[in-house]
Parts: C-alpha cells; sequence; structure tokens
C-alpha cells in the first residue's frame, strides 16, 4: 500500500531528526509516484532534518520534475550516471 509505505518512510525520517547519533541521511529516490502534497510533506522533513544540523543527500535513479522539487531541499544531490532528465512542468 503506497499510504503505508509514506507513513513508514515519513516516520523513519523524523526519528532520524530526534536521533543525536545520526549526522546525515542519504535519500535513494527512484519511481516517485507521490502528490505534490507528499512531496511537500517529504520537503518538510528534509528541512527539519537540515534545521538539526543533519546533513540530507538525495541520489535520483532518474530525474523529472517532482524528484527534483524535493532533491532540492537536500544539501546534495546526485543522479545516477545513466539516469535521464525530464522537465515537463508541474501538475
Amino acid at each position: 500500500d503506497d499510504d503505508a509505505a509514506f507513513v513508514r518512510k515519513s516516520l523513519l525520517l523524523a526519528r532520524l531528526e530526534a536521533e543525536p547519533g545520526t549526522v546525515g541521511v542519504l535519500l535513494r529516490v527512484r519511481d516517485l509516484g507521490l502528490s505534490l502534497g507528499r512531496i511537500e510533506e517529504l520537503r518538510e522533513r528534509i528541512a527539519a532534518l537540515r534545521a538539526r544540523g543533519k546533513r540530507v543527500v538525495v541520489h535520483l535513479r532518474g530525474a523529472d520534475t517532482r524528484s527534483l522539487y524535493l532533491a532540492a531541499a537536500a544539501d546534495h544531490v546526485s543522479l545516477h550516471p545513466a539516469g535521464a532528465v525530464s522537465f515537463a512542468g508541474l501538475a
């Protein structure tokens, strides 16, 4: 279930935010089939991690407008060498 998976990931990011031993987080983004609202929630989680001094790196397998929007909230973004980049606008 996509909703359950999203909730698990969001809660994990919240736990990592509160974990004093966590210095950074690597997010591997593959097929990002989330609504803009869900992406905003993840961006807020990324912002909260960064506000706590934790470095956030997003690695994209391929990049579309939504995944780039999410990744832009991170400290660093990397793209798989064979990954494609596609900009089609937000809808």
